[in-house]
């Protein structure tokens, strides 16, 4: 199972975090966003009971085109 949660603290800055709980995993997920026009920034890291141990994501996000607010 996986359970987890976003917040967008304003609107450029967000948080989330979640927990994989499988039979042999049971890791924790955490990360933060940054987003500023078409631009879009994401880190997470990832704290697991596996070999890795701590493993780090970064991703970067461009948009293109127009934006249509909902």
């Amino acid at each position: 199972y996986r359970v987890g949660a976003e917040y967008w603290i304003v609107r450029l800055f967000g948080i989330r975090a979640g927990f994989l709980g499988a039979a042999l995993s049971g890791d924790f997920h955490a990360g933060a966003s940054f987003r500023a026009d078409v631009i879009e920034i994401d880190y997470a890291m990832s704290i697991g009971k596996k070999i890795t141990g701590f493993t780090h994501y970064v991703s970067l996000t461009a948009r293109f085109g127009s934006v249509v607010e909902k």
